[in-house]
């Protein structure tokens, strides 16, 4: 599974996991905006665990995410792309978020054209 769409419509999609009110909850609260980079657990369900990113747009970075997973990627500051499988490419951008499976290889923290500074928030919770 993969959605791409903008904070502004991220409530719509609590159905899909009841813990993305979770995710809503800390990023009404600015709380990745505020934060240094770093692990976090949400302070309602410590099952819902982020990690508040800052970096610079390049080569990116590669990972296999743990199976059954889901990830919501949401850029804070900056512009990168993010590529699932390769096949699947994001211009992340702030106020965008990108929700995904296990399923996928991840690609992140790409350039677009120059490298910029960015900073970012990917939320983890059991799918």
């Amino acid at each position: 599974m993969i959605v791409f769409d903008t904070l502004d419509n991220f409530e719509a999609y609590n159905t899909i996991n009841g813990r993305l009110v979770h995710v809503v909850d800390v990023m009404d609260r600015s709380l990745p905006y505020d934060q240094m980079p770093g692990s976090y657990v949400c302070p309602e369900d410590d099952k819902v665990a982020y990690k508040v990113e800052a970096f610079v747009s390049g080569d990116g970075k590669r990972f296999r995410p743990a199976s059954g997973r889901l990830f919501i990627e949401i850029m804070l500051e900056g512009e990168a792309i993010t590529s699932l499988d390769g096949d699947n490419v994001f211009k992340m951008t702030p106020g965008r978020f990108l929700l995904y499976t296990s399923d996928y290889e991840v690609h992140s923290q790409m350039c677009m054209n120059l490298p910029v500074a960015c900073k970012s928030v990917l939320f983890e919770m059991e799918s």
